[in-house]
């Protein structure tokens, strides 16, 4: 009778956390306390507010759009990319230099430090022919406190999230998703442009850049788990796969200190049973 060895793998994944709840209030803009009729009514959208402290007529004045309310067609008109609610921003502003507007949402809960999230939301700069201008630095802050702006002066912050290169999007809806680590028990989330002209790189810089924004949510992320097969035949090879994981590494149990690779997949091919873990910042899995 022919004998078969086998290598049995077993998994276990450990989840430290990671919950579907968003963090962000009305992340949609469906909600408000009343529909907008004009311009520069950003605090009628319930949960958002300017960096300025809501100061109405301050010159940092995001906009509220309702489709029951107003659009207006000369600010690049376009329909949200769900619902009825979204936000705008001006991003940049070839007529007043360093003009930047901000938009800020208290979190639900603040973040945990050093735990892994996932922030998503999507971006348009609307109808063609409208507000040509067009930037780079579009960023996120994640913040303790409130930012201050006085006016409309450039924030001096470094956001811990920015959109490589310039964000020019016609006449559609991108979406946008960053994986991140919280590097403090941020309270707060702000959408904007954090860098001063001269240090901008812009297209059509005599117009202005204006963004729609909607859909934004904020998760904790997935707890990692691995995907693969749990028996092999001695000799055979495996391949397993991280996810929901920003990996830092793979390691065996025998040397659980020795990185043997930083891929999100390997293939391994033990002589003997074997357990292997894998490592994000915040969780491990084995």
């Amino acid at each position: 009778m022919r004998k078969t060895s086998y290598i049995i793998v077993f998994f276990l994944t450990i989840a430290i956390y990671g919950n579907g709840q968003s963090l962000i209030t009305n992340g949609d803009f469906e909600n408000y306390s009343s529909l907008p009729t004009s311009f520069h009514q950003w605090y009628l959208s319930v949960g958002w507010n300017n960096a300025n402290g809501g100061v109405y007529g301050a010159g940092a004045t995001p906009d509220y759009w309702h489709t029951a309310g107003y659009i207006p067609y000369n600010m690049g008109l376009i329909w949200p990319n769900s619902g009825n609610g979204q936000m705008a921003l001006v991003n940049y502003a070839g007529t007043v230099p360093n003009h930047r507007e901000y938009l800020c949402s208290q979190l639900i809960t603040p973040l945990v430090v050093g735990q892994e999230y996932v922030l998503s939301f999507y971006l348009t700069n609307g109808s063609s022919g409208y507000n040509t201008a067009r930037s780079d630095n579009f960023g996120v802050s994640f913040s303790v406190n409130t930012h201050a702006q006085d006016t409309f002066e450039v924030l001096q912050v470094t956001p811990q999230i920015v959109i490589p290169g310039i964000v020019d999007i016609n006449n559609y809806w991108k979406k946008f998703t960053f994986n991140f680590i919280a590097d403090s028990a941020a309270n707060y989330i702000t959408f904007g442009n954090y860098k001063s002209d001269p240090n901008a790189t812009i297209i059509n810089p005599s117009s202005t850049a204006y963004y729609f924004i909607d859909d934004v949510e904020l998760h904790a992320a997935s707890p990692i788990e691995i995907s693969g097969g749990s028996a092999m035949c001695q000799g055979d090879s495996i391949t397993l796969e991280a996810i929901n994981s920003m990996v830092q590494g793979w390691a065996e149990s025998s040397s659980p200190n020795n990185i043997i690779s930083t891929d999100t997949v390997i293939t391994v091919s033990p002589n003997v049973t074997t357990t292997y873990f894998v490592y994000s910042a915040n969780d491990t899995a084995s």
